[in-house]
């Protein structure tokens, strides 16, 4: 964010009228990276990578707990695969449903921006 003609040595920025970060006039002047801040946008890539998380962790134990499992060969049987095959089946779609919210949390969302003098 760039912001030229400031008269006040320091502003504060809103987003959605929350306190996102703190700015001299001759920072705001060469320019801010917002994605360094706190504020709405920051919560919004935090909650998205916290899903990332949890459905890479969903996956892996698909993968490898489920999927790559051997069981001994006094454990195979029919039933076995059966149980097996639903274990994969739920954690498929509980990695569907954790990619649909991710999808819908990667979207980007309108703000509200108010730069305002600080009190000195």
């Amino acid at each position: 964010m760039k912001v030229t003609g400031l008269t006040a040595p320091k502003y504060q920025l809103l987003i959605d009228d929350k306190p996102a970060a703190g700015f001299t006039a001759q920072e705001l002047a060469q320019g801010c990276n917002l994605t360094l801040t706190a504020g709405p946008i920051t919560e919004q890539a935090r909650q998205w990578w916290s899903l990332v998380a949890e459905k890479n962790n969903v996956f892996f134990k698909r993968w490898r707990e489920v999927q790559l499992y051997g069981p001994p060969d006094w454990a195979k049987s029919p039933a076995f695969e059966t149980v097996r095959e639903k274990e994969l089946a739920r954690l498929d779609e509980q990695i569907a449903q954790l990619e649909t919210k991710i999808n819908t949390m990667r979207q980007p969302l309108p703000h509200t921006f108010v730069l305002k003098p600080a009190a000195p």
